[in-house]
């Protein structure tokens, strides 16, 4: 059960850099062309697409903040629903 849930968390933490890298390409618009950018962005944006759909601001984008937030949440729950079923 541990290795379970040290996958989780190892792809958890995977999927949150790759939001923090979405956000530093955001700001640097020489990496936005680099393939790197391309691919993390092909990878994050199936999320951050419906957020930003959700919760519209013209000119700011809290749809990381937002993944972010719901990553957390749905890590813990997850991790608790492990821990639960290996004491079964």
């Amino acid at each position: 059960m541990q290795l379970l849930i040290n996958v989780a968390n190892a792809l958890f933490n995977i999927y949150y850099y790759l939001i923090i890298a979405e956000i530093i390409v955001s700001w640097v618009p020489d990496l936005q062309r680099t393939r790197l950018a391309e691919n993390v962005h092909l990878l994050t944006e199936p999320v951050l697409a419906p957020l930003r759909r959700l919760i519209p601001l013209p000119g700011i984008d809290i749809s990381p903040v937002l993944a972010i937030i719901i990553l957390q949440i749905a890590r813990r729950f997850l991790i608790n629903l492990l821990l639960q079923a290996g004491n079964v």
